[in-house]
């Protein structure tokens, strides 16, 4: 079976940030167990099976005897690239007024972080995600641009249409694995779906909200019962690409007093981002440094699968 009728012939489960079927990340493993095609890769989480699920070690081989091991969680699977859904011959124009994710003052790469161009395992990979997050987030554009060296991901509204791109200079950062992509993604959809409070004119929702949004239902649509595994990751891999990965104009202190500046629609400081992505995963309340929560609360009840009250544990 193709990769991509795996897809189609998948289970599906409910996407409660939408009301719509998509497909099981654990149906979509089940489904293309067999046939395995092994793809070595120099970094252990990067290592792929081609049609199966993201390995920890490079080279693993699964069997479709060998049934993964129950107390260990199941990374989600390799999706290949879906014929027609990218644009050929298209050069990416972003609008200046597209929402970034990073700021200004720290979107460039420390020295020695980027992984080559032609890690072409890596690229497949953030293509992957943007195709299966695709299929939860159909009326979006997704961009994936391996060749811009911009660290920094996108999204913006353009002839009625919504549109999120992932740029190279943050898809090779060696800081950053598929969970941090996948979150950095669910980020730029908030921009989209997160609701208020909201940049003015635009429609989008603020940073702070947009990445609320993002970790607490964006990335549990995904990933269904992988969601704590995939948070974990990622809050650790951007922990870390804030604080090691990027070279910063402004030290933690003036990152808080131009947030205050910029009201509250700015993006928050590095430690105030990783304080909202935690509390997102335990079902708690939008930290006030994020900016204003709305009132009644929807967003939180939005979420319906259970609260991981261990989650840090």
């Amino acid at each position: 079976m193709s990769l991509a009728a795996a897809l189609l012939a998948a289970p599906v489960g409910r996407s409660f940030a939408q009301g719509q079927d998509a497909p099981a990340p654990l149906g979509l493993y089940a489904a293309t167990r067999s046939k395995l095609a092994p793809v070595d890769v120099s970094e252990p989480g990067f290592s792929v099976e081609v049609g199966a699920a993201f390995a920890s070690g490079a080279g693993a081989v699964a069997t479709p005897e060998a049934e993964p091991a129950k107390s260990q969680p199941t990374r989600p699977p390799s999706i290949r690239f879906e014929e027609g859904s990218r644009p050929t011959g298209e050069t990416l124009q972003i609008p200046s007024y597209a929402r970034k994710f990073l700021p200004d003052y720290m979107d460039k790469a420390a020295p020695d972080t980027l992984r080559a161009l032609n890690s072409s395992t890596t690229q497949e990979m953030a293509q992957q995600l943007a195709d299966y997050f695709k299929r939860f987030y159909p009326d979006v554009v997704y961009h994936v641009d391996w060749d811009d060296e911009t660290v920094n991901a996108y999204a913006w509204m353009e002839n009625g249409k919504r549109h999120v791109a992932l740029l190279g200079g943050l898809l090779r950062h060696k800081a950053i694995g598929m969970e941090g992509i996948g979150l950095v993604l669910a980020h730029e959809l908030g921009h989209h779906y997160g609701g208020p409070p909201l940049y003015s004119g635009s429609g989008l929702s603020c940073e702070g909200q947009a990445d609320y949004w993002g970790a607490s239902v964006g990335m549990r649509s995904a990933w269904g019962n992988q969601y704590r595994t995939q948070m974990l990751s990622a809050i650790d891999q951007l922990d870390k690409f804030f604080s090691k990965g990027l070279v910063s104009e402004l030290t933690p202190e003036q990152e808080l007093v131009r947030h205050k500046a910029e009201g509250e629609c700015g993006h928050p400081p590095a430690a105030c981002r990783k304080q909202t992505y935690q509390a997102a995963m335990a079902g708690l309340p939008k930290p006030a440094c994020a900016g204003p929560t709305e009132p009644s609360g929807q967003l939180v009840r939005e979420i319906s699968r259970p609260v991981f009250e261990t989650a840090f544990n």
